[in-house]
């Protein structure tokens, strides 16, 4: 995969990414971050990138494909549209050698602004990485 830019056809300082917390980057700095991102050098395995609606997760994401990496992910959240069904769909993402899975984590599902019946807690989503143990790469983890 040949080596690209994010801002050729953009000025370099434009606003790139915006998060609902005011965190901004600009193309040159997505281009920047998402480059030192590739360097960790992923190997083709299922791996869980552990998300929430920010830059940072944009720049995982960007930086999982600037590796050569083209992921195929699923998403259980919206798939099923029921959070007891998050597990079953995992686990299968597993032996079908997905390589992610997007799923929608709330401290407190019910109180959530939208989507509270496809959501599940992060405790649940500790027991969704246990169905497929060494499947999750570490520096995906969120901190």
């Amino acid at each position: 995969m040949g080596e690209y830019v994010f801002y050729d056809i953009v000025a370099d300082e434009k606003e790139a990414l915006v998060s609902d917390a005011g965190e901004r980057l600009t193309y040159a700095q997505l281009d920047e971050a998402t480059s030192a991102f590739a360097t960790f050098g992923m190997k083709r395995d299922l791996c869980f990138c552990l998300c929430e609606n920010s830059p940072s997760s944009v720049v995982g994401y960007v930086g999982l494909l600037r590796t050569g990496v083209v992921p195929l992910l699923l998403d259980p959240s919206h798939l099923s549209g029921d959070a007891e069904q998050i597990a079953p769909l995992c686990r299968k993402a597993a032996e079908l050698a997905y390589d992610g899975l997007m799923i929608e984590v709330h401290p407190s599902p019910c109180s959530a602004l939208s989507d509270a019946r496809q959501q599940i807690t992060p405790e649940q989503m500790l027991d969704v990485l246990d169905i497929t143990p060494g499947s999750v790469s570490p520096s995906l983890t969120r901190r």
